[in-house]
């Protein structure tokens, strides 16, 4: 379908590093720090899941 998978990725496969600001800034980083607020975890579960 359009080449788009149909499962999401692994975690081996998702770029956790800090370089990949663009994505993880107002997620899981503030400022480049992690953040560990309820809200900021819903939404890094989010994008990994849509990933």
């Amino acid at each position: 379908m359009n080449g788009v998978p149909l499962l999401p990725p692994t975690a081996a496969q998702i770029d956790w590093s800090r370089k990949n600001a663009k994505h993880w800034e107002c997620r899981s980083l503030i400022g480049g720090k992690v953040s560990k607020v309820t809200t900021d975890f819903i939404l890094t579960t989010d994008a990994i899941t849509l990933s």
